[in-house]
C-alpha cells in the first residue's frame, strides 16, 4: 500500500516466473565480409613483371629512373601500359608455338640476327594501344603480327597456303578496332568481241543457210590469202561485204580471274600521356620497317619485305562473324600529326622530346593469296 497525497494504491504482488533455460534464441546467419584485395604497390619490379621484361639489376636501375617522381596516376598509366605490352609478347609466343616447324628456316632470306631493327625497339616487338588493351575496358581489337619467312603466294612458289602457315615472328601490335571494317571481293570477267573470226565463221556455219556455205567457202580463201592477218576485224568485214549476217550477237563472258582483296585501317590517336604517345612512335616505326625492303648487298635488288597476319577480336577472343584475313603485306602507312585546329605536343617529365598529342594513322593491307569457294566457306 503506497499512501500518496491524492489517494491510496495497491499493487498486486508480481511473481518471478522467468525461465532463462527455456529461452529460444533464434539462429544468427553466418555473414562472412569478403576479403578485400590488396592494391598491389606500383615498383619498378612489377612493371618489369608485367612487360615481360627479365628481372636484372640494370633492368631495375632504368626502370626506377624512368618511374621516379611520377605521380599515383602516372604509375597506374604506365602500369597498363606494361600490362599490355606483356599481354602482346604472349601472343608472340604463341604464333610462335602455333608456326613452328611448318616452314624452313630461310637463313638468307631473314638476314638472322641481322634483321633490321630499331636500337629502341626490343626484338620481337609488343606494342599495345591504347594501354588498357585486352582489359575490360578495351576487349575488342586487331592483332597484327609481322613474319620474316617466306609464304605461298609471295616469296613461294606455291600460290595456296596452308592453314598454318609458319614463320618467324618480328613482332604484334594490337590496336583497338577502328569505326569502320570493310571487305570487298573483286571478280574479272571480259566480254568477246562478237566481230571476231571465229564467232562470224560460227554463224555463217550455223544460220542453216545453204547460200551461206559459198560465202564461207569465199571468205576462207580471202582470209588465207591475207596470210592469216588481221583476222580480227577481217571476218566481220568480209562477211559483210558478202551479204552475210554480221553484229555482235553471239558474244560471250569469259572468267579471268579473281582480284586480290585489300583492308584499310584509319585511326585517330589522342594519347593520354607522353608514354602512350612514345608508345605510338614505336608502333608506327614497327609498320614502315616491316612494310619497306633491305637492299642486298650488291646494292641492285631488294629482299622482300615482311609479311602480316591480321586476325580481328572480339570480347577477346576470335569472332566467327568478321572475314578472316589471308597473309597479307602492308602497302601503305600514311601518318600525319596535329589537328582540331592546333598543333599540341607532351611534355615529358624526364626531359625527353616531347611527344605529339594528336595523331592520325592509316594502313592498308593486301592479301597475296586469291580468295576461292573453299575459303568464303570457312569464312574469309
Amino acid at each position: 500500500m503506497f499512501n500518496l497525497p491524492f489517494g491510496n494504491f495497491n499493487i498486486s504482488q508480481v511473481t518471478n516466473s522467468f525461465d532463462a533455460n527455456n529461452i529460444a534464441i533464434p539462429d544468427i546467419p553466418d555473414i562472412s565480409i569478403p576479403e578485400i584485395p590488396e592494391i598491389p604497390e606500383i615498383t619498378p619490379q612489377l612493371i618489369l613483371e608485367k612487360s615481360g621484361i627479365p628481372v636484372t639489376e640494370e633492368s631495375l636501375a632504368a626502370q626506377a629512373k624512368l618511374l621516379e617522381g611520377k605521380t599515383q596516376e602516372k604509375l597506374q598509366e604506365a602500369l597498363a601500359i606494361a600490362d599490355a605490352t606483356g599481354r602482346a609478347r604472349e601472343s608472340i609466343k604463341q604464333a610462335a608455338l602455333d608456326a613452328s616447324g611448318a616452314i624452313t628456316q630461310q637463313v638468307a632470306r631473314t638476314g638472322g640476327e641481322d634483321t633490321v631493327q630499331a636500337s629502341d625497339m626490343e626484338r620481337p616487338f609488343a606494342g599495345a594501344y591504347p594501354g588498357d588493351m585486352g582489359s575490360d575496358n578495351v576487349r575488342d581489337y586487331i592483332i597484327f603480327t609481322a613474319y620474316s619467312n617466306d609464304v605461298a603466294g609471295y616469296t613461294k612458289m606455291e600460290t595456296v597456303g596452308s592453314q598454318s602457315q609458319g614463320g618467324e615472328p618480328e613482332g604484334t601490335i594490337q590496336l583497338y578496332i577502328p569505326e569502320n571494317l570493310t571487305v570487298n571481293s573483286q571478280v574479272g570477267y571480259r566480254n568477246t568481241d562478237g566481230g571476231s573470226l571465229a564467232g562470224t565463221i560460227g554463224n555463217l556455219s550455223s544460220d542453216g543457210d545453204e547460200n551461206n556455205m559459198d560465202v564461207l567457202t569465199n571468205l576462207s580463201a580471202q582470209i588465207l590469202g591475207q596470210g592469216g592477218q588481221q583476222l580480227g576485224d577481217t571476218g566481220a568485214t568480209l562477211a559483210q561485204t558478202q551479204g552475210a549476217g554480221v553484229g555482235a550477237a553471239n558474244r560471250h563472258v569469259l572468267f579471268e580471274g579473281v582480284e586480290f582483296r585489300t583492308f584499310s585501317y584509319a585511326y585517330e590517336f589522342l594519347p593520354k600521356s607522353w608514354e602512350e604517345s612514345d608508345m605510338l612512335r614505336k608502333i608506327i616505326k614497327f609498320f614502315r620497317i616491316q612494310m619497306l625492303p633491305e637492299i642486298r648487298g650488291n646494292g641492285n635488288t631488294f629482299n622482300p619485305p615482311n609479311w602480316f597476319s591480321i586476325e580481328y577480336m572480339i570480347d577477346g577472343k576470335p569472332t566467327e562473324y568478321l572475314n578472316k584475313i589471308k597473309p597479307s603485306v602492308c602497302t601503305g602507312c600514311d601518318v600525319s600529326y596535329g589537328g582540331n585546329g592546333q598543333f599540341a605536343m607532351f611534355q615529358s617529365d624526364k626531359g625527353e622530346d616531347p611527344a605529339p598529342a594528336l595523331i592520325n594513322l592509316t594502313l592498308t593491307f593486301q592479301e597475296v593469296q586469291v580468295v576461292s569457294t573453299r575459303d568464303a566457306a570457312e569464312g574469309y
